[in-house]
This record gives C-alpha cells, sequence and structure tokens, in this order.
C-alpha cells in the first residue's frame, strides 16, 4: 500500500460534527467495553438447565419403555405357553371324557356288563322317603 499524501494527514483533525456544537473536554474520562449484562448469563444458564432436564427426562422415559417391552415380550410368551396348555387339557378331557373310554374302563376296571334291555323303576312320590331317615336305616349307628 502507498503512503497517503502529506495533505491528507495535516487534515485529520477532530472537526466538530454540527455548527454551534460544544468543545470538546479538556480531559475525557476513561472508557471501557461493558460486559453482557448478568441477566443474559442467567437466562442462558436456565436455558441449559431446561434443556439438561428436558434430555433427562427423554433418557428416563425411553429406558422405562424399554423395560416395558421386555415385559411385555415375556408375559406375550408366557401367555403362548399357557394356551397351548389350555389346548393340551381341553384335548385331553374330550378324550377322557369320550362314551367309549368311559364304556371301556367301566367294563375293563370296574367289572361292569353291557346289558341289552335296560329296565327302569317308577317310584310312587307319596311312597317317598326323606333322605335323612333313608340314610340312618342305611348306615345304622355308627359308634
Amino acid at each position: 500500500m502507498a503512503a497517503a499524501p502529506a495533505s491528507t494527514r495535516a487534515s485529520a483533525a477532530p472537526t466538530p460534527s454540527r455548527r454551534g456544537s460544544a468543545p470538546a473536554p479538556a480531559h475525557q474520562p476513561s472508557l471501557r467495553l461493558a460486559g453482557r449484562p448478568r441477566r443474559t448469563r442467567r437466562w442462558l444458564a436456565a436455558l441449559g438447565l431446561a434443556a439438561f432436564l428436558g434430555l433427562s427426562g427423554v433418557v428416563g422415559l425411553s429406558a422405562a419403555a424399554a423395560q416395558l417391552a421386555f415385559a411385555q415380550t415375556e408375559l406375550e410368551a408366557e401367555v403362548a405357553a399357557l394356551e397351548s396348555r389350555v389346548d393340551a387339557l381341553e384335548g385331553e378331557v374330550a378324550e377322557l371324557g369320550a362314551p367309549e373310554r368311559i364304556e371301556a374302563v367301566a367294563t375293563e376296571e370296574l367289572g361292569m356288563q353291557r346289558v341289552e334291555e335296560p329296565r327302569f323303576v317308577e317310584a310312587d312320590p307319596a311312597e317317598a322317603v326323606p333322605v335323612s331317615s333313608a340314610v340312618d336305616e342305611a348306615v345304622g349307628d355308627v359308634p
């Protein structure tokens, strides 16, 4: 860069910007750059705290959701196992209640015989005996 001409250097003296303004004081106070107001620092601290708490809340909720999902998976597996057990027991009940099986147990294990002509006994309601007295007669005096 080239040096400025001498005529420009001489005219660099301060001149008042407005006509009729007061001349500058002989002694100028020392000036310094003011820092940010404390209010801004407090605002930033509060904002940082709020962001931290919000992030902590999100992380906590995510962890709780993961635990609940794991528990749900375990419960679904348990439900599936119990449903298969119920199906197996229902099949067993159907098998045990089949008329063919009941007949086989009655004849083979209990010694019952199949009757070709069933006989029925009709009771006259007027001759009915109360249940308690019939039991007493059948059992007798039990010591």
